[in-house]
């Protein structure tokens, strides 16, 4: 039987692309990026208003689900010591 992953927020990109996060992933982008850790507003911001997006060549032919990777970035979104990386 599978387990029921808890979602976080699901919320529209700018292309009305719909985006999931899930506890899982979010852990896990956590444990890769502490930084991030407490920045979850700022990332669910990110995916609704980026800068840019990206599509991911490489992460997507990688991934055996068939889904596409994108990277969204967004300036000028994080504080302290993080005030001027992208999110």
């Amino acid at each position: 039987m599978a387990t029921q992953r808890k979602v976080i927020w699901t919320v529209n990109d700018p292309r009305g692309l719909q985006i999931t996060l899930t506890d899982d992933v979010w852990q896990a982008i956590s444990r890769k990026h502490p930084d991030l850790s407490l920045q979850l507003d700022a990332v669910r911001l990110t995916a609704q208003h980026p800068d840019e997006i990206y599509f991911d060549r490489e992460s997507t032919e990688r991934r055996q689900t068939g889904a596409s990777i994108y990277w969204y970035y967004r300036a000028n979104l994080l504080t302290g010591r993080l005030a001027d990386k992208y999110t």
